[in-house]
């Protein structure tokens, strides 16, 4: 049994916090997350109160890192950036330099790693910094890496103006479908790799 994903392997992981969290895993707030709403080989490591980068965590809950390794996918999708922004105080440039570490440890690690961008928060605390994050994260992320988890969701949130209702998680999921490649393009891309080589070795 994995003790941080809910099952042992995949063809996409969700790294996340609780707006990824699935059913059961604190911080979830009773309906199903967008990694499960996907309908694909989902396996959801995400965790309530997470942040990207290792800050010691005063929750306990496996950060981006800790995810990461527990995961065992070809994709990873990281969702991460409220909790940094939030309770962390870390500045956006921060933010996003902790996301991109771990995009690039997912790379290292064989994964195909795409990036969200990081919700609204209408709880009283937001002073733009999602804004300021994601415009960063454009610059910074290729386009076709790059998940719209921010425009339009402001509507979908719970009163607590962090979470997000049933239908913003469909939106999400949606999302992630138009960016994240169907299994069989990630198949043919497999193939003709392995058809590259053999050509290689035969030239």
């Amino acid at each position: 049994m994995n003790p941080v994903c809910t099952i042992a392997f995949a063809l996409i992981a969700c790294l996340g916090d609780s707006n990824t969290a699935p059913l059961g895993v604190p911080g979830n707030k009773g309906a199903p997350s967008w990694c499960e709403l996907m309908e694909r080989d989902t396996q959801n490591c995400a965790w309530g109160a997470a942040t990207a980068a290792d800050i010691g965590n005063p929750f306990g809950t496996p950060n981006g890192h800790r995810q990461l390794e527990a995961a065992d996918a070809r994709t990873a999708v990281i969702a991460f950036g409220t909790n940094g922004l939030g309770f962390a105080m870390r500045s956006p440039e921060t933010v996003v330099a902790d996301i991109l570490e771990l995009q690039h440890e997912a790379d290292d690690l064989g994964f195909v790693a795409y990036v969200a961008t990081v919700p609204p928060r209408r709880d009283g605390l937001d002073i733009g910094e999602a804004e300021t994050t994601n415009a960063i994260l454009a610059t910074r992320i290729e386009p076709d890496r790059l998940i719209d988890f921010y425009s339009g969701m402001e509507q979908h949130l719970r009163p607590d103006g962090i979470h997000f209702r049933p239908a913003g998680q469909m939106l999400r999921a949606e999302r992630a479908l138009a960016v994240v490649p169907e299994p069989s393009a990630w198949l043919a891309g497999l193939a003709a790799l392995l058809v590259l080589g053999v050509l290689r070795r035969n030239a």
